[in-house]
C-alpha cells in the first residue's frame, strides 16, 4: 500500500509540476531578482501549488477504493480540507498578485480554526433540543484553544519566512514528515498516514526542480501556496502528537521539534530585532537564519547544508534527552540555537568592517554588504 501511495503522489505531483512549469512561463508568474531577490533570471514560483492538489486527489478519489469512509474520518477530512484549501488559495493569489500580510495572516486563522477545535475537542454548545444547551466550554478551554492556535500560526509563518534559499523550506518540511510517517501506526491513522505521505512525496518531487541548476530551463521556487500548505501540515501534525489523540510513538513530537524549532526561533529572533531597531516586524528584510550564514561568506548550498545539520542534530538531541522531559530537551534546543545566533551575528560584524556598508531604506539591510558576500562565495 505504501508504495502504491508514493508512487502514485509522485506521478501526479510530476505531472503537475511540467503542467505549472509551463503555465507559469506563459502567464509570466514568475518571481524576478532585485532587492531581497538575489537569485539570477526570472523564475516560476509555483512549484508549491502542487502540494494541495495531490493531497486533495489522493483522500478525495484515491482512498474509497481501499477504504471505507467513516464519520470519525470524515470528521477529520473536513476541516483539514477546508484548511489547506483556504490556505492554497491566498497562497496562489499571494503568488500571483502579492497580497498585504495582514490578509495572508486573516486567512491562516481562518483556516487554522477548524483543525484546531476538532483536535481540542472544542464545543460552544452541549445537549440536545429536548433537554436544553448549556455552553459547552470555560475560560480554561478557551486559554488551552488560543495557545494551539497561536502555535498553528507561528508554525505557518515560520516555514513560510524560513523559504528564502533553494532547498530549505523543502527539506524541513521532507525532515520533518518523514520520521513522523515512520513513527505513525497506519492501521488506526490511515487518513492522515495518506496525507503525510503524498505530501512528502509532492515535496521531493518540488525539490528536484528547486534544485536544479540557477541558469536552467526547468528550475523553479515553491511560492507562498506551497509553503503556507505545508506549514500548515507540519503544525497539525505536530499538534497531533502533542495532544495525542492519534496513535504513534511518544518520539514523534520531540524529532519533529528538534527539526522545527530552527526556522520557528528564527521568526521570533528576527521579528524582535526589527522591533528594536525600530523597525516594521512584520516586513521583509535579510536577517533571517540563511542571511546571517550567507553574510559569513558561504554560498547558498553550503548554507543549505548547515541548516540541514543543525536540525538533524537538534532532534538526534531531543531523542536521546526525550527521557529528560519536554523541558529539558526544548531548553538544550534552545540554548545552542540562541549561542549559535550570537557566534554568526559576531562573525557578521567581525566582517562587514571588511566591506563598505551601504544602507538600503527599501530592505531595510546593508544588500550591497550580502550580495557582494554572495558572489564572493559563489
Amino acid at each position: 500500500m505504501l508504495y502504491v501511495i508514493i508512487i502514485l503522489s509522485a506521478v501526479i505531483a510530476f505531472v503537475l509540476e511540467e503542467f505549472l512549469f509551463r503555465t507559469a512561463n506563459k502567464k509570466k508568474i514568475l518571481d524576478n531578482p532585485g532587492g531581497r531577490r538575489l537569485h539570477k533570471g526570472a523564475i516560476p514560483r509555483v512549484g508549491g501549488w502542487a502540494f494541495f492538489v495531490v493531497i486533495a486527489f489522493m483522500t478525495l478519489l484515491f482512498i474509497p477504493l481501499f477504504h471505507e469512509y467513516t464519520s470519525a474520518d470524515m470528521k477529520e477530512l473536513l476541516p483539514f480540507l477546508f484548511g489547506t484549501g483556504c490556505l492554497f488559495i491566498v497562497g496562489v493569489v499571494d503568488d500571483v498578485e502579492e497580497l498585504g500580510s495582514k490578509i495572508k495572516f486573516a486567512f491562516q486563522i481562518i483556516a487554522s480554526i477548524p483543525m484546531v477545535a476538532k483536535i481540542y475537542g472544542f464545543k460552544l454548545l452541549e445537549g440536545s433540543p429536548e433537554t436544553g444547551f448549556t455552553i459547552g466550554f470555560d475560560f480554561m478551554d478557551l486559554v488551552k484553544v488560543g495557545f494551539m492556535m497561536f502555535f498553528v500560526l507561528w508554525t505557518i509563518n515560520s516555514i513560510n519566512l524560513i523559504d528564502g534559499i533553494d532547498g530549505l523550506s523543502g527539506s524541513i518540511g521532507v525532515m520533518t514528515m518523514l520520521p513522523a510517517v515512520y513513527l505513525l501506526d497506519i492501521s488506526h491513522n490511515f487518513i492522515i498516514f495518506l496525507v503525510w505521505v503524498s505530501l512528502t512525496t509532492s515535496i521531493c518531487v518540488f525539490l528536484c526542480y528547486n534544485f536544479a541548476n540557477g541558469t536552467s530551463k526547468r528550475k523553479m521556487f515553491m511560492g507562498d501556496a506551497g509553503s503556507l500548505v505545508m506549514g500548515y501540515v507540519i503544525a497539525i501534525c505536530m499538534l497531533h502528537g502533542w495532544c495525542g489523540d492519534i496513535k504513534t510513538s511518544e518520539y514523534m513530537l520531540p524529532i519533529c521539534s528538534g527539526i522545527c524549532i530552527v526556522p520557528m526561533l528564527d521568526v521570533i529572533v528576527v521579528s524582535l530585532t526589527r522591533y528594536i531597531e525600530g523597525r516594521n516586524p512584520f516586513k521583509a528584510d535579510l536577517s533571517h537564519l540563511h542571511h546571517k550564514f550567507l553574510y559569513c561568506g558561504l554560498s547558498a548550498r553550503k548554507s543549505l547544508i548547515w541548516i540541514i545539520c543543525i536540525c538533524l542534530s537538534l532532534a538526534t538531541t531531543n531523542y536521546f534527552l526525550f527521557k529528560k522531559g519536554f523541558l529539558t530537551y526544548i531548553s538544550v534546543d534552545v540554548s545552542f540555537i540562541l549561542v549559535m545566533y550570537a557566534v554568526l551575528w559576531y562573525n557578521k560584524r567581525k566582517r562587514s568592517k571588511q566591506i563598505k556598508r551601504h544602507w538600503d531604506s527599501q530592505t531595510g539591510m546593508y544588500v550591497e554588504d550580502l550580495e557582494v558576500q554572495v558572489q564572493q562565495a559563489d
